[in-house]
């Protein structure tokens, strides 16, 4: 029997997988088209100034965004955000309340919500608990301060690959407003305003977010 096995009858064991390494995925991506929403929006953003800098190993050949908070100055947050940015940067020894933190999220919403689709949201954050940690997830949101210029830049001056934008217009965290405000930086992205969505146009209009992904698929084969 190997070490691991041996040590891990009588302790929890960490072993990282390095990218690149033993069972780690290695796609090997050529071209993508990039699509980000709320934190991904901000990643996203992150690796598309780098695309501008020539500092990918791919290209991104269309960037699809959806509504996130990177304009930090316009956010208005709500309770769940408030209260989760409010607790020490340090992982939590109890448990959050999973009905609570469910009504939290659908505060998120500015359309209805079935219970299936909170409880489905919430499961996701408490799953492995993550509820344990996820305060200190969320202080990713502090970053959209720190780097205001770099990732607004790009909003205003991305120009290596296409850009659309698809916002819920409903959203009562990142506001249409900031979408229209982005528009006036960059008038030659697509803008789609999207009147029956809110926070998560993937989850309340899927058709229309699945249709905006393939049909530029085609574009760039």
């Amino acid at each position: 029997m190997g070490v691991a096995p041996t040590v891990a009858k009588r302790t929890k064991i960490v072993i990282p997988d390095a990218i690149g390494f033993g069972q780690s995925d290695k796609p090997l991506l050529e071209e993508v088209v990039l699509v980000g929403h709320d934190m991904g929006q901000t990643t996203a953003l992150e690796l598309m100034t780098r695309h501008d800098e020539g500092k990918l190993s791919f290209k991104i050949r269309h960037a699809i965004l959806m509504n996130g908070s990177t304009l930090w100055d316009m956010v208005k947050l709500i309770p769940l955000q408030t209260e989760m940015l409010a607790r020490p940067d340090k992982a939590s020894t109890e448990h959050l309340d999973f009905k609570k933190f469910g009504e939290r999220i659908r505060g998120s919403y500015g359309t209805d919500v079935s219970d299936e689709v909170i409880n489905a949201q919430t499961a996701q954050v408490f799953a492995k608990n993550g509820d344990l940690v996820i305060s200190q997830i969320m202080r990713y949101a502090l970053e959209r301060e720190e780097f205001y210029d770099r990732w607004v830049g790009t909003f205003a001056h991305f120009r290596t690959a296409p850009l659309s934008l698809y916002w819920g217009a409903k959203d009562p965290v990142a506001k249409i407003a900031m979408a229209e405000r982005i528009k006036t930086w960059n008038p030659a992205m697509d803008y789609y305003p999207i009147e029956s969505a809110s926070h998560w146009p993937m989850i309340e209009t899927p058709a229309i977010i699945a249709d905006a992904i393939l049909t530029r698929l085609p574009l760039y084969k």
